[in-house]
């Protein structure tokens, strides 16, 4: 079994404009490129549950067996999945699998968990043979969600995550980070009640579906500005914006457009470490800082 582990976000790319007000002021006026790869999928002992686990089955990711979803585990399955019979016989590449295994996935965890899934700690994470097992003609996919911890790994957790982005359920798993997401290439993630820089607003835009032609970064640009602006401002209960924030948003790479990341995502970000979120705290009350 092979897991795949993918920090931050998503692999993604940004473009930043500073005031969150009636014009923009063009912090970087070229979308910069993200070194934000995923991390090197780590092998593991095949376990027969694995290739086997059902929908809304949870796994405990240290002995990679289906366990109640009301106790600890570390993945819970959105859909299994089987990889295509034109699939290579001998044992394809890590960039194979993950070009084959993303968009499935990426598909089922935002219809599982919600379309916030990028703004999110939640993220897709597919789960395929071992070389091994590979060889023996296992095919099977299986496609589950999980929740990254400050260190981009993760972490062990109960309860379901189904219909976890509904309503006011966002904010549990909402993205906060310890730098910059205007200027940092990777994002690390912190509590959103502890320091942070950045808050990932809600309203993801998609831009699009992994087998459209990828739009270029000025069609990207064009329709996530005005997108972020009103979005941030309805998060912030603030119709006139704020002078002391800085609006960005992070878009995706073409290389990895395929793969299923085709959203833009909004950021809030402070000069200064908040303590709370920036959730309706309007036009003129002092930042929790």
């Amino acid at each position: 079994m092979r897991r795949h582990l993918r920090s931050g976000t998503a692999v993604l790319a940004f473009s930043a404009f500073a005031l969150l007000t009636g014009c923009t002021v063009p912090v970087s006026p070229e979308p910069l490129p993200v070194t934000q790869q995923p991390s090197q999928a780590r092998p593991q002992a095949a376990t027969s549950p694995s290739g086997t686990a059902l929908a809304s089955q949870c796994i405990d990711g240290k002995r990679f067996a289906v366990v109640d979803c009301a106790q600890p585990h570390d993945l819970e399955v959105t859909q299994p999945e089987r990889f295509p019979a034109s699939m290579p016989k001998d044992y394809p590449d890590e960039a194979a699998l993950l070009a084959a295994a993303l968009p499935k996935c990426r598909a089922h965890a935002l219809a599982y968990v919600g379309d916030q899934l990028d703004a999110s700690r939640l993220q897709a994470w597919p789960v395929w043979p071992t070389r091994e097992g590979w060889a023996k003609g296992e095919r099977w996919l299986t496609c589950a969600a999980v929740e990254l911890g400050p260190d981009d790994k993760p972490v062990s957790r109960t309860g379901s995550v189904r219909a976890a982005m509904a309503g006011a359920n966002y904010y549990r798993f909402q993205v906060c980070t310890a730098g910059s997401p205007s200027r940092d290439n990777q994002l690390k993630l912190a509590p959103c009640d502890q320091a942070h820089l950045g808050e990932a607003v809600p309203w993801v835009l998609s831009l699009g579906k992994p087998t459209d032609p990828v739009l270029s970064p000025e069609q990207m640009n064009a329709a996530a500005e005005p997108h972020c602006k009103a979005m941030a401002n309805q998060y912030l209960a603030a119709p006139n914006g704020r002078k002391d924030l800085t609006l960005t948003w992070r878009l995706p790479e073409a290389k990895d457009w395929p793969l299923g990341y085709t959203t833009a995502v909004c950021y809030l970000e402070s000069a200064k470490p908040l303590t709370k979120t920036l959730l309706n705290i309007g036009e003129s009350a002092p930042l929790p800082s």
